[in-house]
Order: structure tokens, then C-alpha cells, then sequence
């Protein structure tokens, strides 16, 4: 009987238990919606995303299609204006967060949420994360949104959204063409992030796409300061076509830390481009000054930053680290396996980095322990200026070639870069750039990919830039099956070439990339002049029937 008891007992306490799991549930949100329904089912979609909101439970997800009006919804307030009580008449300040929540359409392309109504003009931010909540983001586009108001003393901006708290976890999702402006102060096209007591968490975008964004400081992007020991993470993002119109910089991120937190920025496997700051503001794609003694870190990491223009001072138009004040600079930046050049200002001057901090640090002369410690190591950077006492050197660099290597004398860029890739929204490396192996994986560990999401190598050496050099394995079908490659005794390649076209050129490559021998095609069998040490190589056949790629073992 006691084993009995002890068995319905056990059964009921289980059973409690599975009847007090909370499962996450979905509410359908569409634009073409209706705020009467329920928002169980796609078929009964609501309209707004504040019902959506209310409906959901904490934790939920909220499933978007089509682009949600934001001005028209019911929870939107108008900006507050000045004089002091007044409120705008074209201008909206966005839906605050109230609960944790993901928000997921199915395509960028498609789904997200629309900032501007063309029937009235009125416009509006979308989000506002002003408590410690949990906002996710995927495959969505957030267009057109815009934070406008002349009130001095508010400290914020982010013209899709402004975080104060909490943090954000955004995958796939475009920023598009968002804004700010009113005064100085109002920043961050697209996103501030901020607050006199920050305390936001660890926040990741990943495969984001910023774009067209403009703000008086920080383009698309401002931070402001960070929860202590938080991290924001951007990895394989594309930052381009952005403005920073005021006279602060940071066409890409601004980033000024207020706060003695010690925060840590990562911009990992990015494309900075075609990005401007206007009049005569101090540049820099990335701006990073802190105000306050810290060891706040910012790491660019295996990042392409060129074509990004600055106003006809000579300040830096790629990275700018700042002047923190007459002890020196505050805060400390990594510049690791990264291509930036081609940056220039609006006279025509090249400027990728410069440092005006009075007397930073650098590595061998200083401790990462320090404020205004700077570290570049394994990255390509064409023109460096500086006002400091002590600032990165070509001892820093493993190969001296390809740093500082841009003056009005000698102006060529040296990476070898293909033209701007709009469907992928990268720069590939041209075959025999010396980027290809000039990085190193032990910098970007414990990420393996690139930008795309291609491997890297897996030994010691990868690419610098956001996109690694691989290889397209059979690019035409018709091409498949129409070469033979083979070694003869003199460990030379042949190849035979049965398509139709006899013409062309055949390159080969180790596995690092690099090209070590390539030959005219010379009829439908090609001996290439050349003897090959043992080891694993790439041979190209390009022609106008198309491309194909072998793999030979030379033992």
C-alpha cells in the first residue's frame, strides 16, 4: 500500500510538472491585418504591432508579414517638442518594449516594419527598449523610420531604435534608409544605444545589413556606453551608403563611452563602404573616443573598410580613434587581419586610420590593462596619420610592405580588391593579392567563417578582409565533365580539355590561395611549364564554355 501511495503521489507531482511548463506560443502580425481578431492563426492576423504586443506572452514570438505600419498604430505617441509641453505634428517616438519577445518575418525583402505613411508624411521611430527585456530580430527590413525633435536636453536618437536597456539579438535584418535629426544630440540613424546608466546586456546583430541611414552622428550606428563588462557584437554585417551629417563623424559607428564601464564593441567579418561624413567633422567610418578613463575595448576583425569619404580636413575617413582629454586617450582598439584602404577625404587626401590621442600605448610598449592601449597586428592599412607621441608603428605589423603604404607619391591600393559585390554586399580578393594569406585564425577564433558564411582556412593563415579566397568547384555543368588533369613523371600538370572551346587560360593554386603557376590554353591537351613541389593544388580552367575546377595530389 506504501509503495502504492508512493507511485500516485510521484505520478501527480510529475504531472504537475508538465502542466506547469510555459510554452513559447506565436502571434500572426500582417499588414494586411485586422486589430479585431485574435492573431492565433495567420488567417486572423492582427494589424498593429502594439496588439500584437498585448496579446503575446512574455517570451512569444510575433510572426510579420508584410511591411507593419508603425505611425498609424495605436500605441504610437507623438515627439516631444519644444517649447516644453508640446508635441510634434509629423513625428512619432516609437512603441516601447514591454515584454521579451522575437519578432520574425520570412524574407527581409518582405516583411518588416514601414516608418513613414505617404498619405500624411508623418513619420516614425519603431522601438523604443527602455527596460531589461530581450528583443530578437530575424529576416526582417525596418525602413524609413526616423526620430526628429529640438529638445536639447534629451540625450538620445535611433531612428528604427533606441536602447537604454535590455538587449538585442538581430539576425538577416536590413536597417534601410532610417534617420535623425533635430540637434546634435539626436544620433544614431538607425540605432542608438545609451543612457547616463546604461546597463544594457550582450546584443548581436549577424548578417545585418545597414544601409542608407543617416544621423548627425553615427550614420546608421551610435553607441553611447555599455553595461559593465557587456559586449555588442556585429559579425558579417555590410555598413554601407551611410551619412553622419553633423560634426562629430562616425559615418559607420559612433562610439563614445560616457560611463567608466568596461564594455566590449566586436566588428567581426564586416564591409564598411561608400559610407560619408559631411562639412568638416573629424571622418572616420569608425569613430571611437571614450570620455572616461576605462579599458572599454573596440576589435575590428578580419573587417574591408574602403571607399568611405570624410569632410576636407585630414581627418581619417576609415578609423579614427579620438583624443579622451589632456591625460590621453580613454579606451583601446584592436585592428586585427583587416584591409582598409581607399579612404579618403572629400580633397582627395587617403586617410584609413588616424590617432590623435596624446599618447596611447601600443603593443611592446604598453599593457592592455591601460586606457589608450592600441594594437594592430596582421591587416593591410593603407594611409596612417597621427597627432600622438606614440602611435601603432610598422613594428606592430608582421610585414611592413602593407602598412602605411599610401602616399601622394606612391597612391595605389595594394590588397587587390574586386569591384563592390551589390548582391553579396562584399569585396572578393582578385587572384595574387597578398591579402589572402596575410591573416591569421588564431585572431578570429572561435569563428570559422567568413562574411558569407564560407569557410576559412583551417591551419594558420586566412585572409585578410571580410571574405575569404575560395574557390567555385564546377561552375557551368556543361564544364563538368570536360577536363582531365593528371601529373606526368617531371611532376608537371597536364590538362585535357574535351568541350567544344579549346581556348582560354588555366591557373594553379595551393591551399592557401595563392597562385603558383598559370598558362594559355594550348589546344585540347596543356602541359603547364612548371614543376610542382609534393602537395594538394587547385587547377582553373577558364573559357567562354565557362569555368571548372579540379583538385590534383602531387606525391
Amino acid at each position: 500500500m506504501k509503495k502504492t501511495n508512493f507511485l500516485k503521489t510521484a505520478f501527480t507531482i510529475l504531472m504537475c510538472g508538465f502542466f506547469s511548463i510555459n510554452y513559447a506560443g506565436t502571434i500572426y502580425l500582417s499588414a494586411t491585418g485586422d486589430n479585431t481578431k485574435d492573431g492565433l492563426t495567420p488567417a486572423n492576423a492582427v494589424k498593429s504591432f502594439s496588439v500584437a504586443q498585448g496579446l503575446a506572452a512574455d517570451g512569444d514570438t510575433i510572426m510579420v508579414t508584410g511591411l507593419i505600419d508603425f505611425v498609424n498604430d495605436p500605441g504610437n505617441t507623438f515627439t516631444p517638442i519644444l517649447p516644453a509641453g508640446s508635441f510634434s505634428t509629423s513625428n512619432k517616438a516609437g512603441i516601447v518594449l514591454a515584454k521579451n519577445l522575437n519578432i520574425q518575418g520570412t524574407s527581409s525583402a518582405t516583411d518588416g516594419f514601414q516608418g513613414v505613411d505617404l498619405s500624411t508624411f508623418v513619420n516614425t521611430r519603431f522601438l523604443q527598449i527602455n527596460s531589461d527585456f530581450t528583443l530578437g530580430l530575424k529576416n526582417l527590413r525596418l525602413i524609413n523610420g526616423s526620430y526628429i525633435t529640438d529638445i536639447t536636453t534629451v540625450v538620445a536618437g535611433g531612428g528604427a531604435i533606441v536602447m537604454t536597456n535590455g538587449n538585442i539579438v538581430a539576425e538577416n535584418v536590413i536597417f534601410d534608409s532610417n534617420t535623425t535629426s533635430g540637434h546634435s544630440a539626436i544620433s544614431g540613424g538607425a540605432l542608438y544605444v545609451g543612457g547616463s546608466n546604461a546597463t544594457m546586456k550582450a546584443s548581436t546583430f549577424k548578417n545585418c545589413v545597414f544601409n542608407a541611414n543617416e544621423g548627425t552622428k553615427g550614420g546608421p550606428i551610435y553607441i553611447n556606453a555599455l553595461g559593465n563588462d557587456s559586449k555588442f557584437n556585429f559579425e558579417g554585417c555590410a555598413i554601407t551608403n551611410n551619412l553622419a551629417n553633423g560634426t562629430f563623424g562616425g559615418s559607420a559607428f559612433y562610439i563614445r563611452f560616457n560611463t567608466s564601464a568596461n564594455g566590449e564593441i566586436n566588428i567581426i567579418n564586416c564591409t564598411i563602404k561608400g559610407n560619408k561624413v559631411t562639412g568638416l567633422a573629424s571622418g572616420g567610418a569608425i569613430n571611437w573616443a571614450a570620455k572616461t578613463p576605462n579599458t572599454a575595448k573596440v576589435k575590428i576583425i578580419n573587417c574591408t573598410i574602403t571607399e568611405n569619404t570624410t569632410g576636407a580636413i585630414s581627418g581619417s575617413a576609415g578609423v579614427y580613434y579620438a583624443n579622451g582629454g589632456t591625460t590621453g586617450n580613454y579606451g583601446n582598439l584592436y585592428i586585427s587581419n583587416c584591409i582598409i584602404e581607399g579612404n579618403k577625404t572629400d580633397s582627395g587626401l587617403a586617410g584609413d586610420l588616424t590617432v590623435t590621442a596624446i599618447s596611447p600605448t601600443t603593443a611592446g610598449g604598453g599593457s592592455a590593462t591601460v586606457p589608450g592601449y592600441i594594437l594592430v597586428q596582421n591587416s593591410m592599412v593603407g594611409a596612417v596619420t597621427s597627432s600622438a607621441a606614440n602611435v601603432p608603428v610598422a613594428t606592430n605589423i608582421v610585414d611592413n610592405t602593407y602598412y602605411n603604404y599610401i602616399t601622394i607619391a606612391t597612391p595605389d591600393l595594394k590588397a587587390m580588391l574586386n569591384p563592390f559585390d551589390t548582391t553579396t554586399n562584399s569585396y572578393s580578393l582578385k587572384d595574387g593579392s597578398p591579402a589572402i594569406t596575410f591573416g591569421k585564425l588564431s585572431s578570429l577564433s572561435p569563428i570559422t567563417t567568413d562574411q558569407l558564411g564560407h569557410s576559412r582556412p583551417t591551419g594558420t593563415d586566412i585572409s585578410a578582409g571580410s571574405v575569404e579566397k575560395n574557390f567555385s568547384l564546377g561552375l557551368k555543368k556543361s564544364m563538368q565533365n570536360s577536363i582531365l588533369v593528371y601529373r606526368n613523371s617531371n611532376n608537371q600538370i597536364t590538362v585535357e580539355n574535351t568541350s567544344n572551346d579549346v581556348t582560354g587560360s588555366i591557373s594553379v593554386y595551393n591551399t592557401l590561395g595563392q597562385e603558383v603557376a598559370k598558362s594559355a590554353v594550348n589546344g585540347a591537351s596543356t602541359t603547364i611549364d612548371k614543376s610542382l613541389t609534393p602537395g594538394v593544388y587547385i587547377v582553373i580552367l577558364n573559357n567562354n564554355a565557362g569555368s571548372n575546377a579540379k583538385k590534383i595530389i602531387i606525391n
